[in-house]
């Protein structure tokens, strides 16, 4: 909660605040208005003893209360002088100094300040020049549809949905969150934040709920980048002079925080679409609402909107470039492909504004999301990669359940529903996601190397390096040639080609980085790369790997070895050692909630027949399209000799992959199915090595089935066809997990 200041009570002589830190001065309206949210506008000027201005509008709290939030962005006095339009409503001028000093707080925005975008338009940095790293996670309808009063995650008690997502991301390196303002959830129904025809905030809402987010995440060190609104849905319900009034109201609430505007949500998604204001296409009113924001956000927060995907040089990219106030591009890329490195150059090169501008991919792959082509697990890393390869100066991330705010399997859901839905799962199946995970790594990689700011990307040029031609490896360097990094995600494996442009005066030092993992693997110590040529090593296996060439050496790192594939044929290899019965199981991919309210709902659990050794109880996931996952602890450290995964009678088990950990956080790969070139059979038999405690088991997603709605019941197991997609996969069913040990 932001520090308050009482002026009703109170002369208004001097306010304590800490610089980065909102600070609420709160005013009485001497005069009761019918709608005070109409009848009057307030606005705040605050400026430093060095003549440093920020101007920001006031807002009506509740009842006969209005307020003005201003952060201190320096140390020092701010005198403030607060007016209103109605010059006879005494109770609503002010006047004051606001002492700011040094911060205490220990969060990267509390030390170095707001976010923006750094001088030379590639990269975010805080106020104060420290470079940012942009993770972000979505979860658009969070103010609809996220509780802050009940958390149904299996076996928690936190009580807060929202708390548990936001702890969660930060534990794994997540800076940025990304949600909007909309009126309307995801199944249609109106919003909980606005009342009388969408005219008008209610404020027990504000004040209740949506002021303790924006608190939460500012305490947690998050910048938020926040949309006013979705396409035309919101468009259509609300008139362009409520969407204006509502957008004052925001930015006079919520500026005083670390912002990125990105206006609505896909708002050149159709630009000759109508709105509910005659006159005026949706694309009119959400610049319209970016326009309003330049001109109130006294702190120049960065500015932007989220398109629809498309190439920076499409008809309906360029009014976007040539506005004034537009500092960066929300791309969005979509989902279900990896794009081209095209793409990412049409937004790297100047367009018609000729200004260079940071671009970062704000919506690509949401993992196992079901818009279009299914997205499945592997594009969100493949996308994350290559985008920032490409020049995206950050990622953000999504996830089934958690984007579309889907609380539970029963009620409550937002987005929901296997064959109905874009969603499979609800937001404790998405919180743990394996792709998660992975973003950390990929955060902590590029932090791990030095300079990542000043990498500058190859795009296709194949006289930087002779696999450029190809569209699964890309590759950056800084301008010194101190640092490439390369990525190559094709299954094909084979030569990878030569790096044509490191410096042959320098030794470099080169690692293979295991981005599902986040280890390394040394590939050659002290190469000197002759006449500036360097050939890539051959890489660790078919899968997707990165490849860091350095000369300034690596820090303290965790290193893996290569994973040695002890069944590469499939066969059905007889068990050694004697099984051993987990201490716990969990596998969150399994459990429903029915019943309402929220809080009273009652969970169904079904991990115990995992592994009760009775073929006749079985287990089977909420969706069968998604990844899931399984951790077993073993009790202790057991040296393992193998796995079986029994498929249920008429159901068969995708490609898998087992990992295993002493400490439950790093793991090692012990088995992937999916690197194989044969096909996999449908049952798990895999022999293994290694001493560890815990057990992961990763199932991929099904592969798509070359077969119709009608043709499910020729196959010789269960299918199931999704008309979202238009496509079928197989049913996954497991009677019994069993893992050996000597």
């Amino acid at each position: 909660m932001p520090v308050t200041f009482d002026a009703r009570a109170e002369i208004c002589a001097e306010i304590g605040a800490e610089i980065h830190s909102p600070v609420e001065i709160r005013l009485q309206s001497a005069v009761a208005y019918e709608n005070p949210y109409t009848a009057i506008e307030m606005d705040a000027v605050f400026t430093h003893a060095d003549g440093t201005v920020i101007a920001i509008p006031g807002f009506w709290r509740e009842g006969d209360t209005w307020a003005v939030r201003f952060t201190p962005v320096k140390e020092g006095d701010w005198a403030f002088r607060v007016t209103c339009t109605d010059s006879a409503n005494k109770g609503l001028f002010a006047e004051g100094v606001v002492h700011a000093t040094a911060p205490t707080g220990d969060t990267a925005l509390s030390k170095h300040g707001f976010v923006t975008v750094a001088e030379g338009g590639r990269f975010w940095q805080h106020a104060d020049g420290t470079p940012f790293f942009w993770l972000g996670d979505t979860n658009w309808q969070a103010f609809s549809q996220v509780s802050t009063t009940v958390c149904n995650y299996p076996g928690c008690t936190c009580g807060s949905q929202f708390g548990h997502i936001v702890d969660d991301r930060i534990a794994k390196g997540f800076t940025v969150y990304q949600t909007y303002f909309v009126p309307e959830s995801g199944n249609g129904e109106p919003s909980v934040w606005l009342e009388d025809d969408h005219t008008r905030p209610d404020t027990s809402v504000f004040n209740g709920k949506v002021d303790g987010m924006f608190d939460y995440l500012h305490e947690r060190g998050m910048v938020i980048a926040l949309g006013l609104g979705c396409h035309t849905s919101t468009t259509n319900r609300m008139r362009l002079d409520d969407m204006l009034r509502f957008t004052r109201y925001v930015v006079a609430r919520y500026a005083c925080y670390s912002i990125a505007w990105i206006s609505g949500q896909e708002v050149n998604i159709d630009p000759t679409a109508g709105s509910k204001t005659p006159g005026y296409t949706t694309f009119d009113c959400y610049m319209a609402v970016s326009d309003l924001i330049d001109r109130l956000d006294g702190y120049r927060h960065p500015n932007s909107a989220h398109m629809f995907p498309m190439r920076a040089d499409d008809e309906r990219a360029k009014p976007l470039d040539r506005k004034p106030w537009h500092g960066f591009w929300t791309v969005q890329s979509g989902h279900g492909y990896v794009q081209s490195k095209e793409h990412y150059l049409s937004y790297y090169t100047p367009g018609e504004s000729g200004r260079v501008k940071l671009f970062y991919e704000s919506e690509a792959n949401y993992e196992d999301i079901n818009c279009g082509p299914f997205t499945g697990y592997d594009f969100n890393r493949m996308g994350a990669w290559k985008a920032l390869l490409c020049g995206s100066a950050g990622y953000t991330y999504g996830t089934t359940g958690i984007w579309a705010g889907c609380f539970s399997t029963s009620v409550y859901t937002g987005w929901y529903g296997e064959t109905t839905s874009f969603s499979y799962e609800p937001w404790y199946m998405g919180l743990d996601k394996p792709g998660s995970f992975e973003m950390g790594y990929m955060k902590t990689f590029f932090e791990a190397i030095g300079p990542w700011h000043t990498l500058t990307p190859c795009f296709g040029d194949t006289a930087k390096a002779s696999f450029l031609g190809r569209e699964d490896c890309v590759l950056a360097v800084t301008e010194d040639a101190t640092l490439a990094v390369g990525y190559f995600y094709g299954r094909d494996g084979g030569e990878m080609g030569e790096i044509l442009c490191l410096d042959s005066a320098k030794s470099y030092d080169v690692y293979w980085f295991n981005p599902r993992t986040g280890r390394y693997i040394p590939a050659e110590m002290g190469v000197t790369a002759v006449g500036g040529r360097y050939a890539v090593p051959e890489r660790p296996d078919r899968g997707d790997w990165v490849l860091l060439v350095t000369a300034l050496g690596l820090g303290a790192h965790e290193e893996e070895s290569r994973l040695i594939d002890l069944n590469p044929a499939y066969a059905q290899v007889a068990p050694t050692g004697r099984r051993v019965t987990p201490v716990s199981v969990k596998a969150v991919g399994g459990i429903s909630y029915a019943g309402t309210p929220k809080d009273a709902q009652v969970m169904t659990d079904p991990t115990a027949r995992l592994c009760d050794g009775d073929p006749s109880t079985v287990w089977k996931p909420v969706a069968n399209r998604a990844t899931q996952t399984m951790i077993f602890d073993l009790g202790d450290a057991r040296a393992l000799t193998h796995l079986t995964i029994t498929p249920a009678e008429g159901t068969v088990i995708p490609t898998f992959r087992a990992e295993g950990s002493n400490d439950g956080r790093g793991w090692t790969i012990l088995a992937d199915t999916s690197l194989r070139e044969a096909e996999n059979p449908g049952a798990g038999s895999e022999p293994l090595r290694g001493t560890y405690r815990y057990v992961k088991i990763l199932l991929h997603n099904p592969k798509s089935l070359d077969v119709g709605a009608d043709e499910l019941g020729t196959l010789p197991y269960k299918a199931i066809f999704n008309p979202m997609t238009g496509n079928s996969y197989s049913a996954t069913e497991i009677a019994d997990v069993a893992i050996y040990a000597e």
